[in-house]
């Protein structure tokens, strides 16, 4: 399995785009079988149903020659076969590689999951990724016959949901759809959301507006144009919303892909002429995810960032602090909204110490009054904290001064201290702020 990447093979997909909507709940991942493998009688690895169907034909006594299970139901109507098969395949699961399922449910930002499997292999890797138990996860398995239930929690307290939209052989009860003419139905009844039918109506409102996520979702050409269809509940030419399509069965349909091409602006086909593009998208996606994770835990640690200013320009401080957070960076110190009566100076110069960023906002109005609380306690408290730690090759820490009116960089009455630093002019150099903050944070990952 490959774990590295050419960035630039990717780079159409728009990864930032992609992450920035999964982070904010917005996209909705349709999982199918191609994300766990077993080894077959060639010794070849293969997705799990490839290998049902393999073995589903050798009990019928078929030849296979690529039948999905759906077709390969015509031959017998029946569930025997399809159950029995199933269950002694899950008591090979020391067999089975989970490996590519497993790194997908790493991404805690995805909480509700599509599934269009029969058995419970996502379930069983959701709680092995995120070390969770089976009651911690809503399971709902649609039903033609109604008989849907609801395993684990419900939903209010539930770390995940997981809906089974075939239904499932794990079910208690529900029987799941096998061949095309009950999957069907499924959506058929799905795309009417009649008020009795609660798992309906609950999975339309869940998903409006949303942006699906198809992977290994291996079906007939004109079956995921209309499971894409019931399930964004939109005509597939609407612009209005951008859906993505990953897997080494359903990209390589040569007719599908034609299809789609034709919406290439809001349909993102992941698409190789070699096996394994799916695990390679898998593998960058998580990829990708950490980084941004890493980088929205480094941006969110309160305290890295120290904001020192005078009390006449507290509404000015006010307005930078929330500058700060419209721009991503949620770890600044601000007495006026991190701090307790009856605990000031300790908290002040505790906070002064920690801190890997100290930021000062110098004006006309914090210069002339030199023995304020600003000058007298946080300028020459941090100016003999940076300078014994120098002294001692211990410094980790920057200092930014930032001048906020007109007042010179020159200015003798701004401590030496300061002007031995970089002075940011607010109005100019904006972006250069920045840029010195997000290098220095991120140095506490190096």
């Amino acid at each position: 399995m490959m774990d590295s990447l050419d960035r630039k093979e990717w780079c159409p997909l728009h990864w930032d785009f992609l992450l920035d909507n999964i982070i904010d709940g917005r996209v909705i991942p349709v999982v199918g079988d191609e994300l766990v493998l077993i080894e077959n009688n060639k010794g070849k690895k293969v997705p799990i149903y490839t290998f049902k169907a393999e073995r589903i034909a050798d009990k019928l006594g078929i030849e296979y020659k690529g039948q999905t299970i759906s077709e390969l139901a015509l031959y017998n109507p029946g569930l025997n076969i399809f159950q029995t098969t199933i269950s002694r395949i899950k008591k090979q699961k020391a067999e089975l590689d989970f490996i590519l399922l497993d790194k997908f449910t790493q991404i805690s930002d995805f909480d509700y999951f599509i599934s269009t499997s029969v058995d419970d292999f996502l379930l069983e890797s959701l709680c092995n990724s995120r070390n969770l138990k089976k009651d911690d996860i809503e399971v709902l398995n649609y039903s033609l016959q109604r008989r849907a239930q609801t395993i684990g929690r419900e939903r209010a307290t539930a770390k995940a949901t997981i809906f089974n939209l075939f239904g499932s052989f794990d079910g208690g009860g529900s029987t799941p759809a096998v061949n095309d003419e009950e999957m069907l139905e499924h959506f058929y009844a799905i795309s009417q959301k009649k008020e009795s039918d609660r798992l309906a109506c609950e999975l339309s409102q869940k998903v409006s507006n949303k942006i699906f996520l198809f992977l290994g979702c291996d079906f007939p050409d004109w079956f995921m144009r209309f499971i894409m269809r019931t399930l964004t509940n939109r005509r597939i030419n609407d612009r209005s919303i951008g859906h993505y399509i990953v897997g080494d069965g359903i990209c390589n349909k040569d007719s599908l892909c034609k299809f789609l091409q034709q919406f290439e602006n809001n349909i993102f086909a992941v698409k190789g002429t070699e096996s394994g593009n799916l695990q390679n998208f898998i593998n960058e996606l998580l990829y990708q995810w950490k980084k941004r994770v890493e980088k929205r835990d480094i941006l969110n640690n309160v305290g890295d960032i120290f904001l020192s200013y005078n009390r006449k320009d507290l509404e000015f401080a006010r307005e930078t602090h929330k500058w700060f957070k419209e721009e991503g960076i949620n770890s600044v110190w601000f007495d006026k909204v991190d701090i307790d009566a009856g605990e000031f100076d300790d908290k002040i110069k505790a906070k002064i110490i920690s801190c890997r960023v100290f930021v000062t906002l110098i004006s006309n109005k914090a210069l002339s009054k030199t023995d304020g609380y600003q000058q007298r306690e946080e300028w020459e408290f941090i100016n003999h904290l940076y300078t014994s730690e120098r002294l001692q090759n211990k410094s980790n820490r920057i200092i930014i001064p930032i001048i906020i009116d007109d007042t010179d960089p020159k200015d003798e009455r701004i401590p030496s201290f300061f002007r031995r630093q970089t002075i940011i002019i607010y109005k100019q150099d904006r972006e250069l702020l920045l840029n010195q903050i997000n290098k220095k944070l991120y140095e506490r990952r190096g």
